[in-house]
């Protein structure tokens, strides 16, 4: 990834560390913290990464998640995000501890594809499972 306004390349990883697969899409959105210091990167991998948005350097790797993810929010609050994942599972995440997620919301029809916070960060809607959840 390269961001418009600077020279070289921002981050950079494969999608999959298997060579047998394609990857069909990369969706790139804000998905930034509030403060724009950290980036949820999701994807062909059941584990997620939290990076630094300055150096492109990893700096935790959140597991729990059983299938790949499509989608990532951060909660206004600046604190906490949310992953959304195939497993049919929404996991909602602290950063200033990722040992564990604080919640798992279950989707009732399919993959968890794109979740967004309430601008008071309250609820959360997940697009495709009818997951709507008060945090």
């Amino acid at each position: 990834m390269q961001r418009l306004d600077r020279e070289g390349i921002s981050f950079c990883c494969r999608t999959t560390l298997d060579n047998d697969v394609i990857t069909n899409a990369v969706d790139i959105s804000d998905t930034s913290s509030p403060d724009g210091k950290l980036i949820v990167v999701v994807g062909d991998n059941p584990d997620g990464l939290l990076v630094d948005a300055n150096s492109g350097k990893t700096v935790h790797s959140m597991k729990g998640h059983r299938d790949y993810s499509f989608a990532s929010a951060w909660n206004p609050d600046g604190r906490t995000f949310a992953t959304g994942n195939q497993d049919k599972t929404c996991r909602i995440w602290d950063a200033r501890n990722l040992s564990k997620a604080v919640h798992v919301l279950k989707g009732n029809l399919g993959a968890i594809r794109s979740i967004r916070f309430t601008s008071d960060g309250q609820l959360i809607n997940g697009r495709t499972s009818g997951l709507r959840a008060h945090l």
